[in-house]
């Protein structure tokens, strides 16, 4: 039975039903024998995932190195604007 049809239901009560039926899940996995939670986590190491082609795994390299030279920018600018800042203001 859900409490759609009674007043006042918004959306901190569906916040609430949500987290209890998530805290029903945990608790129905931590009941599992530990052999058949075993059994699980072994059939989950053997799945393969899905192979990425070179073209894909090529793109990847390439965007997280421009991804990381952009971060070493941002931080090699902000210590020059922060010597130039010393060496102009602060020591003047």
């Amino acid at each position: 039975m859900t409490r759609k049809g009674f007043p006042g239901f918004n959306s901190k009560d569906r916040y609430i039903d949500e987290l209890l039926a998530n805290q029903e899940r945990e608790l129905a996995e931590l009941r599992k024998e530990p052999e058949e939670r075993e059994r699980e986590q072994q059939e989950n190491l053997y799945k393969q995932e899905e192979q990425l082609t070179k073209q894909e795994t090529r793109k990847m390299m390439v965007s997280a190195t421009l991804a990381g030279l952009a971060i070493g920018m941002v931080f090699i600018g902000a210590m020059f604007l922060f010597i130039m800042f010393c060496i102009n203001v602060w020591f003047k």
